[in-house]
């Protein structure tokens, strides 16, 4: 298996996350190794801004989608001067069953939209991540569907790959019957027939303390998700990021 050089790493100053009433999720966990049993654990990576930690999900050579908890910009794309503590992020990436690739943020693509409607970061990187592929993406399923919920973290003497169902499809989000361990917040959902990306991890519903063991995920097959995926591919392809505004919310319907 290739195993690809290190591009840097850097020390990374603390950073604030924005947190909603029901958005109390556990800390993130570090993991030891990376997950590649499957084409869908190798997608995972895990994501360092300031002491924050999230998994996410490749989308591209240069392209990663995770949790807006890792993050305290606003809404736009943000280039990030690596000579700046505060904006020094680093990703994470399989390279082998027992290490790690770490890759550099160049920019971070948020869209005008509340971390409830729309928990989704794009991080554009410095350097392709190109021996990794993308999932394919899939409509969201309705009520009862099976998917697996990723994770770098076991709870409940489980494993790192859970198992569960959807309750519940709203516009922008799935509610599954499961709540999150740590180290699964960022985290991809797949179909659990075709192993094809739903969405990723958001918070767990009601807040830590509610007796409902849910979870709720983002939908990537949404209008918003779509157009700020496009929008951080024409960053990471050179575009002018001086002249594009934020991916506004709207209808998150697909």
């Amino acid at each position: 298996m290739e195993r690809p050089g290190l591009s840097g790493t850097g020390t990374v100053a603390p950073t604030a996350a924005a947190v909603d009433p029901d958005e109390d999720e556990p800390e993130g966990a570090e993991p030891e190794h990376p997950l590649v049993s499957t084409k869908q654990e190798r997608a995972m990576v895990h994501v360092h801004a300031g002491n924050v930690a999230c998994a996410g999900v490749v989308l591209g050579p240069r392209l990663i989608g995770t949790t807006r908890r890792c993050f305290k910009q606003e809404a736009g794309v943000h280039a990030l001067d690596a000579a700046k503590k505060d904006d020094q992020v680093r990703v994470e990436i399989a390279s082998g069953s027992l290490a790690w690739a770490q890759r550099k943020a160049s920019h971070v693509v948020i869209p005008a939209c509340k971390r409830r409607d729309v928990d989704l970061v794009v991080v554009v990187l410095s350097e392709a991540a190109p021996w990794v592929v993308p999932l394919d993406l899939a409509s969201a399923p309705g009520p009862d569907a099976k998917v697996d919920a990723l994770g770098f973290d076991r709870c409940d003497g489980g494993k790192e790959v859970k198992r569960a169902r959807v309750i519940e499809r709203e516009n922008g989000r799935l509610t599954i019957d499961r709540a999150p361990c740590a180290g699964d917040i960022g985290a991809p959902v797949v179909e659990t027939s075709s192993g094809r990306l739903i969405g990723i991890q958001s918070h767990r519903r009601g807040g830590m303390s509610s007796p409902r063991r849910e979870t709720a995920i983002t939908r990537f097959d949404t209008t918003p998700v779509r157009e700020l995926i496009e929008q951080a591919g024409q960053v990471a392809g050179g575009a002018d990021v001086a002249t594009m505004k934020p991916v506004a919310c709207g209808n998150t319907a697909p």
